[in-house]
């Protein structure tokens, strides 16, 4: 009798509270005060489409929730700033970040030629490329993208209601206008620090969501920044950059890139800190693979990866280990080949609707797909060996999830991992995941 009570009164629990999802609006969901948690796990997707759709940030409700907010080179983004009275950044160092931030972001776009690609084939509006030009004026109602430090509004207060979890930032627009892809919305970047450089951290990465970057793509739009914002372990010149150095949006042609910096993470926090934040120590590595490397005990070493040729699903590499003291390099080629595993395109693009071309013989009409805006990056991992002498290749991957890693095989019956400064300070710690 008291199992049927309890099934009972599960089963009308859950009638209600679907109920109330499928019927409340945002506004109506706080004036009711329902738990944001019941309403978060059964139905914020369906509340934010009876929105519009289309939020975009920590979390929310489409397909198109990635997509770039505001598409056509030859418009552009009006952008305003408000400030709550007693925030700790002035005005005018604000309006100085706004602006090094819009342009810290055009000049990765065009690093990557992401400013200049288009999208051939999307119905209303024939290859669309980003809008690239920004310019500052008084808020009003037909402004198109409104940064709020420490003030909020309606729409900002109903979202982070219904969130599990209250972020530091957010990136959020009312809908997504599949005719003409232009979509105002709002930064809003809390009272949460008087560290400027932590505050324009935050403000790059809600301001990447705009421009269509997922989380985890590149280094300032790490998944878990609320945690690395709040954490002791890192200091200014960690944050503020789009790109770390063992963390690029992709690898691209005779680029080095420094795989044992540990630039930004306070001194002491990571073991073997006698070296300098380039570098690491030879006793991190185990001594079977630090003998077959030839590398001295008792030294630091930078360790850094150039990429210098691609055949085909053939790569060739170079791994340089570079003596902290000495300046002395020693070099080891290596070939490997992607594996079949897919690890999900970090790039930015569209998720709407499309003109079937003439070469999509299985589509009838009109189809809906998303399309990236980038092609042929190098997010695989990538198996194979580096030669260290003429009978003698040391087996390795090449991983590139939440950044570079190095995975080495000492020849006898252990591997040794080079992983990014978070993922180190991960397991030295044990702590939360950054």
């Amino acid at each position: 009798m008291r199992l049927l009570s309890i099934l009972t009164t599960l089963l009308i629990l859950t009638f209600e509270t679907a109920t109330i999802a499928n019927s409340l609006t945002l506004g109506d969901a706080i004036d009711a005060k329902i738990d944001r948690r019941q309403i978060h796990r059964y139905d914020l997707n369906r509340l934010a489409e009876q929105e519009g759709g289309g939020w975009s940030g920590n979390g929310g409700g489409s397909l198109a929730q990635d997509n770039i907010w505001f598409l056509g080179s030859d418009r552009t983004v009006r952008y305003c700033i408000e400030r709550a009275p007693q925030y700790p950044i002035s005005r005018l160092r604000l309006r100085v970040m706004v602006r090094k931030s819009i342009d810290q972001w055009l000049g990765f776009l065009n690093r990557y030629h992401l400013g200049q690609a288009q999208i051939d084939r999307l119905i209303s509006l024939n290859a669309p490329a980003m809008t690239l030009k920004f310019e500052q004026e008084a808020c009003q109602e037909t402004t198109d993208l409104v940064f709020l430090f420490g003030v909020s509004n309606q729409l900002i207060d109903s979202y982070r209601y219904l969130q599990s979890e209250d972020g530091l930032g957010l990136a959020i627009r009312r809908s997504y206008n599949h005719e003409t892809r232009w979509n105002p919305g709002y930064i809003w970047i809390d009272s949460f620090s008087t560290q400027a450089e932590k505050v324009h951290h935050l403000l790059l990465h809600e301001l990447g969501h705009v421009f269509g970057l997922k989380h985890d793509s590149v280094f300032v739009m790490g998944n878990h920044i609320d945690a690395r914002l709040r954490s002791d372990y890192f200091d200014g010149p960690y944050f503020g950059r789009i790109e770390s150095e063992a963390w690029p949006f992709d690898l691209r042609m005779n680029e080095e890139r420094i795989l044992s910096s540990s630039l930004g993470i306070k001194e002491h926090i990571l073991p073997f800190r006698e070296c300098d934040v380039w570098s690491i120590s030879s006793q991190s590595i185990p001594k079977v693979l630090r003998d077959t490397l030839h590398l001295q005990p008792q030294s630091c070493y930078k360790i850094t990866l150039r990429k210098t040729d691609r055949q085909d699903q053939l790569h060739s590499f170079k791994l340089a280990f570079i003596n902290q003291t000495s300046n002395k390099r020693l070099e080891f080629s290596g070939s490997f080949t992607d594996t079949k595993v897919e690890t999900g395109h970090p790039g930015p693009g569209v998720y709407s609707h499309w003109a079937a071309s003439s070469a999509a013989k299985a589509f009838e009409g009109d189809v809906w797909a998303y399309v990236p805006f980038t092609k042929g990056l190098q997010q695989r991992r990538k198996n194979g060996c580096f030669i260290v002498s003429t009978q003698q290749c040391i087996p390795a991957s090449i991983n590139f999830s939440r950044g570079l890693s190095l995975d080495m095989f000492d020849g006898k019956s252990q591997w040794w991992s080079l992983n990014t400064p978070e993922l180190r300070l991960l397991e030295a710690k044990k702590q939360a995941p950054f």
